[in-house]
């Protein structure tokens, strides 16, 4: 690539060092530079939306995959990144969605199963989440944080002997 203000990926490569330095609004500001020289160029909506992600902007970085993954529909990368960018958005609908799309590839992964049962304690669903979170319990995936999660679950059930013990397990 040509080292010029000029060039997009030049651009892009500026805010990934900015990034490195954790000088977040001037990466922003250069990769929607990058954005513009290259007259849009979705690849660069991928580099924005991590930005936005470390900068704990999740609105954001949601917008960003969901439109790169309009071009990119199978981008493990951005896959793997949206369900938690749309769950700390809100997009629990579409924190589902994705989750259910990734296990269906891989359903050994505890990681998608723990992120899915926190999601639907989020869209009231507690019996769901407690499936959900004993797979990653079973699975030895974050267990302290999913034992806690599942006990919330098992509040919201009525079930507050068994909620205890999880908050213990915690």
């Amino acid at each position: 690539y040509k080292k010029s203000k000029k060039n997009p990926v030049y651009l892009a490569k500026i805010a990934q060092a900015l990034v490195a330095r954790k000088q977040y609004p001037p990466a922003i500001k250069k990769i929607n530079e990058a954005i513009e020289k290259s007259n849009g160029d979705p690849t660069f909506y991928l580099d924005r939306a991590k930005i936005y992600g470390k900068m704990g902007q999740p609105a954001y970085s949601f917008d960003d995959l969901k439109y790169y993954l309009t071009f990119y529909p199978n981008n493990t990368e951005a896959m793997e990144l949206l369900p938690e960018s749309a769950y700390n958005a809100g997009q629990y609908v579409d924190a589902l969605w994705t989750l259910a799309k990734l296990i269906k590839t891989n359903p050994d992964n505890p990681r998608y199963h723990f992120l899915r049962g926190i999601t639907y304690i989020k869209t009231e669903q507690p019996r769901l989440a407690i499936a959900e979170l004993d797979i990653a319990i079973v699975n030895e995936y974050n267990v302290a944080e999913a034992y806690y999660h599942k006990g919330i679950a098992l509040i919201n059930l009525g079930e507050y002997p068994e909620a205890c013990k999880c908050f213990s397990a915690s």
